[in-house]
Formats: C-alpha cells, structure tokens, sequence
C-alpha cells in the first residue's frame, strides 16, 4: 500500500511537471517580447476605436467584450531564416493543439494566412491570425475577449464599415513603418 501511495504521489508529480513544459501562446508572447528579433505591440480597445464617445451606450458596452489586441511579428533579415523556421514551427504545434479550433487557411502569393479561434462559437475567448511568407517573415495577431461570439464579430465589423465606428489605423501604420 505505501509503495503503490508513493507511486501514485511521483506519478501525479511527473505529470504536473510535464503540463508546465507544454508552452501556451501566451508564454511565448511575452517570451518573444524579449528576443531582440522579434517587434511585438499590445493594443487596448480604447486606442483602436477613435470615437466611442460618440457612440451609442448599447454599442459601447458590445465593444466591452473586446480586451486587447496583442501584434507579434518576426521579419525576416536575411540571416535569421533557420531561426523564422524554428520558431514559426513552434507557432503552429502550438495552434495544432485541440483547444484552438481552425476557422480559416488561406494560401495567397506566397503566403499563407490562418485564423483560429479557442472557447466555444458562441463564447469565444481569444482569436488567432497567423500570417507568414518565406521572404518575409511571420505575424501572430491575438485578440483576446470576454464572451465574444461570431455575431458580435460580425457587427462590429459591420459598424466599423458603416463609420459608425472609427478605427484608428494609424497605431498600425506606424507599427508598419517600423518594419520596413
């Protein structure tokens, strides 16, 4: 009995080892933040749209479900191509994993885009877009919410599109600028 208790114990310890080893996306953002080849950008909801105060109180509270907006890119330099290929490697075992259901894969001029999401379609947490080309490198754009589901997506875009709702693009533009 007390060796079949102590097994039990070691075994529950290794596996409580092994679950700290498995790197989720979130540990490699902050990871990457601090590797000098990587840019990255977090963005709040208040600094994306332009004009929530003259927006409806309805439409505000909608936008409420949207945190942050987390922009990690690795650009390629011409001598860190082994070192894209590892880690967009790592990138995508870790989209692989059950809780990040596909939604999208596109292939366009040489590039690839994908867009996940993790929770439920009618409770989703985080979506995920993966966009990344040979000669240029790869972006993981993150946007993290609070009970977000695909209508509420699609309104906001759709106010977005109307102008109702003013993006600031320009956060954007200058991230851009920086790469070039």
């Amino acid at each position: 009995m007390r060796n079949s208790l102590k097994l039990l114990f070691l075994s529950l310890f290794l596996l409580m080892i092994s679950c700290q080893k498995e790197q989720t996306l979130q540990k490699y953002y902050v990871d990457s933040q601090r590797e000098e080849s990587f840019m990255h950008m977090d963005i709040s909801t208040n600094m994306i749209f332009d004009n929530l105060g003259e927006i409806s109180a309805e439409k505000r509270e909608k936008l409420k479900s949207f945190k942050k907006i987390n922009v990690l890119t690795l650009p390629i330099d011409g001598g860190n191509q082994k070192f894209y290929q590892e880690e967009k490697e790592k990138v995508l075992s870790i989209l692989e994993r059950s809780e990040y259901k596909k939604l999208l894969g596109l292939k366009y001029s040489g590039a690839k885009l994908l867009l996940y999401y993790t929770g439920e379609p009618e409770a989703i947490k985080e979506v995920v877009l993966m966009t990344y080309a040979k000669e240029k490198g790869f972006t993981l754009v993150r946007l993290i919410g609070k009970d977000l589901n695909a209508n509420l997506i699609a309104e906001i875009l759709t106010l977005a599109k109307e102008e109702d709702l003013k993006l600031n693009l320009e956060i954007f533009e200058d991230f851009a600028e920086e790469l070039e």
